[in-house]
């Protein structure tokens, strides 16, 4: 019967390893920057926009809540902005993320038994501007644009359609 659960153990364990290697569940490595442009953080997660709001960086009210962040409260402000990549997986995310946090040091990682040199040569990731989804909705709203197109959710779109937003404002302030 041990022998049983044992086996049912290792097959589940298995079974986990390998949906957690194949799935389709957007995973991300983020970095944030002060405004000196150093690395100050780097973390992973699966859902950038909740991950990002519990840093509190866009949030007003941040001493309302000072436990939901790793940044000491009193240095929220030094964050200019932060960058992110969608990775393949939970293991990629991971991997990325020991690997800026050897390579950057950050001052507000914690997990100090991390700064270890990695040996892996990991390819390029796609970087982009982390967008509030406020900050994109104040831009949308002022380009006064109820067209589908810019009624995104994905962080990379909207990080791209926000650049497009922008520009289009620009424009359209140089002809007055």
């Amino acid at each position: 019967m041990l022998e049983k659960r044992k086996v049912k153990r290792k097959q589940t364990s298995e079974y986990k390893r390998e949906f957690l290697i194949h799935n389709e569940i957007s995973q991300y490595v983020y970095i944030m920057f002060n405004k000196n442009n150093e690395v100050v953080y780097v973390g992973q997660t699966s859902n950038i926009d909740s991950r990002i709001s519990s840093h509190q960086i866009f949030n007003k009210d941040v001493y309302d809540y000072p436990h939901v962040t790793t940044i000491p409260i009193d240095k929220l402000n030094e964050i200019k902005y932060v960058k992110f990549a969608k990775v393949q997986n939970k293991y990629l995310s991971s991997i990325y993320e020991l690997h800026f946090i050897t390579k950057y040091l950050p001052v507000y990682n914690k997990a100090t038994k991390y700064y270890s040199k990695t040996l892996l040569d990991l390819p390029k990731l796609s970087w982009y501007k982390y967008i509030h989804p406020d900050e994109y909705k104040a831009a949308r709203f002022h380009l006064c644009s109820t067209d589908l197109k810019y009624k995104i959710k994905d962080p990379i779109e909207r990080s791209v359609l926000y650049k497009e937003i922008l520009s289009q404002i620009e424009s359209e302030e140089k002809k007055y």
